[in-house]
């Protein structure tokens, strides 16, 4: 008769077991929504009040360059431009991460937003390391910009530290047909043309460790500094 009882005691405790082991993966899931509410709160305040910093600098930029009659220095001071622009677009990114802005998706052409980076790309990667861009001519797509292009730079800086000495590193703009559901991709997507963005490098690639993390907005492999 015990023998009999032994499968459903053992059942009850399995699904005990079960039920706590359920409870523990919400509350890791509460703790960490509410983590990443407490730095997104703090990453748009640190955005706003960079962004006014960046209008200063801007400002100044515009009233200086009226005065400049030499090229080399227009030229330097327009570099200047640039790159507070830069930094007005990842004070951006921080706002959208904590929902203080919303994304701005517009009819774009991925080639033109990856021709246009393009110098900046080649002076971010080292001399070693062998660029090639292949942009095919393609639909426009609806996106926003700016997302675009932190992606784009952030890939080409990761393929930077991980290729090797005389490495390469390719950007390619193209289009692809997706017959079917395709399981690799989540969520799937509906059968149909689709412009298909792609950075390739001869680098170590990516951990196996850290392939669930990839998408986390704040996990990274790079040391301290």
């Amino acid at each position: 008769e015990n023998l009999h009882r032994l499968p459903a005691a053992l059942e009850r405790g399995l699904a005990e077991v079960r039920a706590r082991t359920g409870r523990r993966e919400l509350e890791q899931r509460r703790h960490e929504a509410e983590r990443l509410e407490a730095v997104g709160q703090l990453a748009g305040g640190i955005a706003h009040d960079f962004n006014n910093v960046l209008l200063v600098i801007r400002g100044y930029s515009s009233v200086l360059r009226a005065t400049l009659t030499d090229a080399q220095q227009v030229a330097d001071l327009d570099e200047i431009g640039k790159a507070a622009d830069r930094a007005a677009t990842l004070t951006r990114q921080l706002l959208v991460f904590s929902r203080r802005e919303v994304f701005a998706p517009r009819v774009v052409s991925i080639g033109d937003i990856v021709r246009d980076l393009e110098p900046l790309l080649r002076r971010t990667i080292r001399e070693d390391i062998e660029f090639e861009l292949r942009l095919d001519e393609v639909a426009p797509v609806i996106a926003d910009p700016s997302q675009i292009e932190l992606i784009l730079v952030n890939l080409v800086v990761n393929a930077r530290d991980a290729v090797a000495e005389g490495g390469s590193l390719a950007v390619t703009v193209d289009e692809t047909e997706i017959v079917g559901q395709q399981g690799a991709i989540s969520p799937p997507l509906p059968p149909g043309s689709y412009v298909r963005l792609t950075v390739a490098d001869t680098g170590c690639g990516i951990p196996e460790e850290d392939l669930p993390h990839v998408f986390e907005p704040f996990f990274t492999t790079k040391e301290t500094g």
